[in-house]
């Protein structure tokens, strides 16, 4: 049944029917709220004012067991936003991603840690971050906070039940396809969107999440198309949280909980890769060589093998 959370604990499970909705009704609030606080601060409609209404009387509807698992399916007709890729930045973009490094960066930093360590951006990285942080109007130092802290999230964060899917990535490496679906989409049994790959790797089928404690990211996260690769991340972010280049190698990557130490932040690394390895035995190379902030688990795969990386920090 499309509206189970597998998330749950299982004894909470076995009572769907009052633990659910709950669920459900407080990521609505979030949405409403989220929403609202965006469009006064940039002028951007996240969501328009039917929309925002709509949001605010499922969760008052959704919190009655009952009527929980219709309105889920009203859920999924109405909110499943089409959500573009990201070639180049446009003026929503610039406003989303300026809002997410000035309002919610300092959130996180102030419960995860402010530092950061530019030794270890690579100097093609370090130039991007410059350019973007002017394109954004947001000095270098914001942009690079941006950049490290949300390795400190446990990928981002060790309780599963205050955590909240904000990616769910499906590899399909027969019909040559990324399926994605950002926010919570999937959680109400929403279809994925679908991007189409000129090449495939491997050839069987993987399946990615991303979670983070609070889903104040879940606006913020897109497809990035770039010329050599495709991958998962923030606006306003350089790195990415996994993806598929033209060689067909697929990275998938989740952080464990341990506290960020110098380093190179593991979401960069995670772009290097698939910038410069073409198969998995190069992308563990550059792997045992590299200098992480993080402890990190990752699935890599190529049309030759499959495997999971652990990495300890």
């Amino acid at each position: 049944m499309f509206w189970i959370d597998y998330t749950l604990p299982r004894s909470s499970r076995y009572m769907l029917f009052l633990d659910m909705p709950f669920r459900y009704s407080w990521r609505h609030l979030l949405a409403y709220f989220t929403s609202r606080i965006i469009h006064k601060k940039t002028g951007l409609e996240y969501l328009t004012a039917n929309e925002r209404t709509a949001h605010f009387i499922i969760a008052f509807f959704e919190v009655l067991p009952v009527l929980g698992m219709a309105v889920a399916i009203i859920d999924r007709m109405i909110f499943a936003k089409n959500l573009s890729p990201v070639a180049t930045y446009s003026e929503e973009h610039k406003k989303l991603a300026r809002f997410m490094i000035k309002n919610l960066v300092p959130v996180y930093a102030k419960i995860y840690g402010k530092e950061f360590h530019t030794p270890y951006f690579l100097p093609r990285f370090d130039a991007e971050m410059k350019a973007l942080a002017n394109q954004l109007e947001v000095s270098y130092k914001e942009m690079a906070l941006a950049n490290c802290i949300f390795d400190r999230l446990a990928l981002f964060g060790s309780a599963k039940n205050s955590q909240e899917t904000i990616c769910s990535l499906k590899y399909d490496g027969k019909k040559k396809k990324l399926y994605y679906a950002f926010s919570s989409d999937h959680a109400a049994g929403r279809s994925h969107k679908c991007y189409k790959l000129v090449s495939s790797g491997y050839q069987g089928t993987l399946e990615h999440n991303i979670a983070v404690p609070m889903s104040l990211l879940a606006p913020f996260m897109r497809l990035f198309v770039h010329e050599h690769f495709v991958s998962i991340g923030l606006l306003g972010l350089v790195g990415c949280y996994g993806g598929i280049n033209s060689h067909g190698l697929f990275i998938a990557a989740s952080s464990i909980v341990v506290a960020s130490k110098e380093g190179m932040p593991n979401q960069l690394l995670y772009r290097q890769i698939l910038e410069e390895a073409t198969s998995v035995k190069e992308a563990k190379c550059m792997l045992d060589k590299s200098h992480p902030s993080s402890s990190m688990k990752l699935i890599l795969a190529d049309a030759a093998e499959k495997i999971c990386y652990d990495l300890n920090r």
